[in-house]
């Protein structure tokens, strides 16, 4: 801006770097080539006053910084703002949030904190050209939820946890990475998830309980088969439940495999190994014996038939 002080009736010319024929003309978008030495002469009619000078300095404007950020970032981290070093240099941040510093940053950023942020870097009266940059904070995903089969399982058993929701990474303080897990033992069960922005949270943390089975072991006598265990009783003969055989004691009748489903007090349940039965029936008789038992092995009907020369009264027990 150059001013001349008011003369009535006179016109005006300057000049200098430009030329001018006002009494106060500015320049506008300076240079460096507007510095100088301006003169300006006051006239009234065909008369000239004397000149009057001033001098003009243009003092070069900062060069604008390079800007940057760290985004997209997820709510609750640090959002880091950023300009490159201008030797003598003074920062203007305005925004979402305004600060008076080269590098800002924002710790716990929320949602609200994305946006485009200007920076001006002023050296002395002279500021550079804003430059600006846009960041984006992406909210975090609410913590999902476990949701299991059964929370008290028997150690025979497992139960499934599932995490609610849909998410791009799942990962459990087993090492699992699948959305559902099997749990086979007793613990306690969490899983971190992250978004398709990789955004992350925790679940809530879900106990699981065990329940011991009752060991089983089975002995075998002849065609005898026995269980010493405390509990509820089946018997199986390869793989089939045996109608009514439900005590601890069972008799077999004929040969094959059989195990034993053993069911504790807790209700928790085992199933033996399968044991083999071969000697099932009466015993092969030997000796000068002057009678017959038949057949071996026998289902439902046993015969005793004695010998022709018997001619004593006899007592058969049948075990």
């Amino acid at each position: 801006q150059l001013n001349a002080s008011a003369i009535n009736g006179a016109t005006y010319s300057w000049t200098g770097p430009n030329n001018f024929n006002q009494q106060n003309p500015t320049i506008t978008n300076t240079a460096l080539a507007d510095s100088g030495v301006y003169t300006v002469i006051a006239s009234i009619g065909g008369c000239t006053g004397p000149p009057a000078t001033t001098r003009v300095v243009i003092t070069p404007a900062p060069a604008a910084p390079t800007v940057s950020n760290n985004s997209p970032v997820c709510a609750g981290s640090t959002l880091q703002l950023n300009a490159s070093n201008i030797t003598g240099a003074t920062y203007t941040w305005t925004g979402p949030d305004n600060f008076n510093q080269q590098n800002p940053g924002i710790s716990n950023a929320t949602v609200a904190d994305s946006g485009t942020y200007t920076v001006v870097a002023t050296i002395g009266n002279c500021s550079s050209n804003p430059v600006s940059t846009l960041a984006v904070v992406n909210p975090s995903p609410a913590p999902p939820v476990i949701t299991a089969s059964d929370t008290v399982i028997c150690a025979s058993d497992s139960s499934q946890l599932c995490i609610t929701g849909t998410f791009s990474t799942y990962t459990w303080n087993n090492g699992a990475n699948t959305p559902c897990i099997y749990a086979h033992t007793a613990g306690n069960y969490y899983a971190s998830v992250t978004d398709v922005n990789g955004c992350g949270a925790q679940s809530n943390h879900l106990d699981i309980a065990v329940k011991p089975v009752p060991p089983v072991s089975i002995s075998v006598n002849g065609d005898t088969l026995t269980c010493n265990i405390p509990g509820t009783y089946q018997w199986y003969f390869s793989n089939t439940a045996i109608n009514g055989a439900t005590s601890s004691v069972y008799v077999v009748p004929q040969a094959g495999i059989y195990t034993l489903l053993v069911t504790g007090s807790n209700g928790c349940a085992t199933l033996s190994s399968g044991v083999t039965v071969n000697n099932v029936g009466i015993e092969s008789i030997t000796g000068n014996i002057p009678f017959e038992v038949y057949p071996s092995p026998v289902s439902d009907r046993l015969i005793i038939q004695l010998g022709s020369d018997v001619h004593t009264t006899w007592q058969i027990e049948i075990f």
